[in-house]
């Protein structure tokens, strides 16, 4: 049961135009290698933009791995400077700021444009995790070496 006021498929398809060529190449037979040249030509496509995505995400996760711990990470957009650019403002970017601890002064560093905010998160919560069990072994083996210097007291006295 169709609606009378929205159109059917067919009569959408049917006054569609393609610019380059009509709508009776769409339905004509293609030969099975050209369509596997097709295919393959899709697939690389995919795989290089996979691949630039990946290479993309790696960069923000080194450009992230010098931040200090202090840092503050930000969304900004920017304004484009190209005169024929209609967009208005682009990313969202990410950005770190902190605080230089000898010169006092604020600090900005482009982070990328593929920053995940629950690494970040993750990463800072595992380094306090990896800082207290450093801790902890440090404390042990201090107590250890105190409680066997006084082992070795006790022996040679």
């Amino acid at each position: 049961m169709t609606n009378s006021s929205t159109p059917d498929f067919g009569s959408l398809f049917d006054s569609y135009k393609h610019p380059f060529f009509s709508s009776d190449d769409w339905f004509k037979p293609i030969s099975f290698y050209k369509l596997m040249k097709r295919i393959n030509k899709t697939i690389a496509k995919g795989e290089k933009l996979i691949n630039k995505l990946k290479s993309n995400k790696l960069a923000c996760h080194n450009r992230f791995q010098s931040i200090p711990e202090n840092a503050t990470i930000r969304e900004e957009y920017v304004s484009c400077t190209k005169s024929n650019c209609h967009h208005g403002l682009h990313g969202p970017y990410h950005y770190a700021y902190w605080k230089d601890p000898v010169t006092k002064e604020l600090k900005k560093k482009y982070i990328g444009r593929y920053f995940e905010k629950e690494a970040f998160d993750n990463n800072k919560s595992a380094n306090t995790k990896q800082d207290e069990t450093m801790n902890r072994l440090i404390e042990n083996n201090v107590k250890t070496e105190k409680k066997n210097k006084k082992r070795k007291l006790l022996i040679t006295a």
